[in-house]
């Protein structure tokens, strides 16, 4: 039994560091994980945290994403005005922003 199995319900594991993570999953979880600790204490999931960096909640034709110690947090999919699913990936470390502050946010309009 691998350590992350209780995770299996919010997290998949696609390989080379890239994460697929409901909007549900727990901070706790994803702060294991990733080795991270998030400094806001008010929100319980992922997707709390995220709204949280945007402001609002995203609207399905629009891209976020949120850069946080090290990872990019990009939501792809919003399902009844939450976060669904986010892509977690590992930063690479010459792309790391130096003077950028964790949870910096980029908002883009999906083009059609």
């Amino acid at each position: 039994m691998d350590e992350y199995d209780e995770d299996q319900e919010y997290i998949k594991n696609r390989g080379k560091g890239e994460y697929v993570m409901e909007g549900k999953t727990p901070l706790k979880e994803v702060e294991e994980l990733l080795g991270i600790t998030f400094d806001e204490e008010e929100f319980e999931t992922l997707n709390g945290f995220l709204i949280s960096r945007l402001d609002r909640i995203p609207e399905p034709d629009e891209q976020f994403d949120v850069d946080y110690k090290g990872y990019n947090f990009k939501i792809l999919s919003v399902v009844k005005k939450m976060i669904g699913s986010v892509l977690v990936r590992k930063l690479p470390e010459e792309k790391t922003p130096q003077n950028a502050e964790d949870g910096q946010s980029v908002l883009e309009e999906k083009r059609k």
